[in-house]
């Protein structure tokens, strides 16, 4: 059999069909650039293409969440109230410097003529019965005719005039009395000192206060109180100015404890101090006194000039028990010179048995 030949014809229209083809792609090419270009401009950020199938992203187990753990609120702490701030600014007071505290006046050892010995001399009268209690006009040139009479018996002193008790345990005196005027005895110093104490007649020991005069040479006087406590010299009471005139009060006490309290008061100005101190003493005796003076060597100073001294108020602890100057049994005790010439002579003691005079001879 005899093969069939193809045509010129055919091949020509199967190159011009596959050069279209080629054409087609090429343009769809072109095209394709120029979108991919036109896609990139307008949307500079779009990275992922959306045609494609998003990948998966592997699956991360998560870790167990923690249990919430319960916070306890802290505790409210109450509110305080604020006062309200004073804006108001104050005056600023001045500073003013506190001056020190002044000290209190101390006693001073007495130099001038003052009580500095216990009695000097006690020496019985003729006669030691105690005088009376009668208050009969008195016969002596001394004293006028209404003042009491003067006491008889009881004992002579060189230095001392007033009343003595001399028997029992005395724990207290008291007693009272106006400071003398006094006047000089014309040549140099003199004076005189009224006081009450206990001790002193049978002893060495003498506790004591009052009141001492001293006439200067110039007849000025100066007038002190004063307490003592032998065998150490009187001291003077600075913190306490009497003047003549004055009537001053007086008590000494023993405490409990042991101490005394001595007490020296100025009725008259009101004033007065008082001082406890230590002391031992044999209780032997009480006194109320009117003295001459001695100076720190123990000898006597001239005897000054006053009409009268009148002692009131006196009394004691006797024994436990408070007593008067007639109950305690003391003695009168008359102040004479050398030769046994009185000086200074007590008188009776009054009804009341606490008052009395002493008398300048």
């Amino acid at each position: 059999m005899s093969k069939i030949k193809k045509s010129s014809s055919t091949k020509r229209s199967s190159g011009q069909a596959l050069i279209i083809v080629i054409g087609i792609v090429l343009s769809l090419a072109a095209v394709g650039g120029s979108a991919l270009a036109f896609e990139n401009y307008v949307l500079p950020h779009k990275v992922a293409v959306t045609n494609q199938k998003p990948k998966t992203t592997p699956k991360t187990t998560s870790a167990p969440k923690a249990a919430p753990t319960k916070t306890t609120a802290p505790a409210q702490t109450p509110k305080q109230t604020q006062a309200p701030v004073d804006t108001t600014v104050q005056p600023t007071a001045p500073v003013v410097a506190t001056p020190p505290p002044t000290p209190a006046p101390q006693p001073v050892a007495q130099t001038q003529p003052s009580p500095g010995t216990s009695v000097q001399q006690l020496v019985p009268t003729s006669s030691t019965s105690t005088s009376s209690t009668s208050s009969t006009s008195s016969t002596s040139s001394t004293t006028g005719s209404s003042d009491p009479a003067p006491a008889t018996g009881g004992y002579n002193s060189t230095n001392w005039s007033g009343y003595a008790a001399l028997s029992g345990k005395f724990t207290s005196v008291s007693g009272s009395w106006v400071v003398p005027s006094v006047t000089g005895t014309g040549s140099g110093e003199s004076g005189d000192a009224s006081w009450v104490g206990i001790g002193g007649v049978n002893s060495k020991d003498l506790i004591q206060a009052g009141t001492d005069n001293t006439v200067n040479a110039d007849g000025s006087v100066t007038t002190i109180a004063f307490y003592e406590m032998l065998p150490d010299p009187a001291m003077q009471i600075t913190s306490l100015k009497v003047s003549v005139g004055d009537t001053i009060s007086v008590s000494i006490v023993q405490q409990a404890d042991g101490t005394w309290t001595i007490t020296v008061g100025d009725v008259t100005t009101g004033k007065a101090y008082t001082n406890n101190v230590s002391y031992t003493s044999t209780y032997s005796s009480a006194e109320w006194i009117e003295e001459d003076p001695s100076y720190l060597n123990g000898s006597l100073v001239p005897f000054d000039k006053f009409s009268h001294v009148v002692f009131s108020g006196g009394g004691a602890t006797m024994n436990g028990a408070l007593t008067t100057i007639t109950a305690s049994g003391a003695q009168p005790i008359t102040l004479v010179d050398s030769a046994s010439n009185p000086l200074a002579t007590p008188s009776v003691v009054d009804s009341t048995g606490e008052s009395f005079w002493v008398v300048r001879n």
